[in-house]
């Protein structure tokens, strides 16, 4: 999301949408629905909630995952087969 890479990058479970992956309460999300997060904005994002750290930066962690996923299949690291 940042452009940032290395050790200062967290990958974040993305939240509010654990539907997607049959997780509930505080069970952990599927790791494909994840996202690399600056440490700071990884933070930031469970201290203020993910509603509104989306609404802070008019950014969907839902639709970060699935940018993220396609442009994985693009350089070939991954196969998504509908």
């Amino acid at each position: 999301m940042t452009g940032v890479t290395g050790p200062e990058v967290d990958p974040h479970h993305i939240k509010g949408h654990n539907w997607l992956s049959a997780a509930g309460g505080a069970k952990k999300g599927s790791d494909l629905l994840t996202i690399p997060l600056r440490h700071d904005l990884h933070v930031e994002l469970h201290d203020i909630g993910w509603e509104s750290w989306e609404e802070k930066y008019n950014r969907s962690q839902l639709e970060e995952a699935v940018r993220i996923m396609l442009r994985a299949e693009r350089d070939g690291i991954i196969s998504i087969n509908l």
